[in-house]
């Protein structure tokens, strides 16, 4: 005869619990260091743009590389409270 053995139900639903919780953590470090990577991308972007702007002697192509550089840097920032909001618990 072979021996049955039997788990407490609440041991196995709080290991599951337990895993939930640990993949929702690491699922949420990962995702604010991937918009901190965007973040740090797209700012080089808007410096780029500064320092083309600086670089051009055209006046409507100065404002334009620096509106958009301001506009990245607004989008960017609204973007990155939103993400960390949303993620942290």
């Amino acid at each position: 005869m072979t021996a049955t053995s039997t788990q407490d139900p609440e041991k196995i639903v709080a290991g599951i619990r337990d895993g939930q919780e640990e993949l929702l953590t690491a699922g949420r470090t990962t995702m604010i260091e991937a918009a901190e990577a965007l973040e740090q991308t797209l700012g080089m972007f808007a410096d780029a743009d500064d320092k083309l702007a600086e670089a051009t002697e055209i006046d409507w192509m100065t404002r334009l590389l620096h509106a958009r550089a301001s506009f990245t840097r607004d989008l960017l920032s609204a973007s990155s409270r939103f993400t960390r909001e949303l993620l942290t618990p």
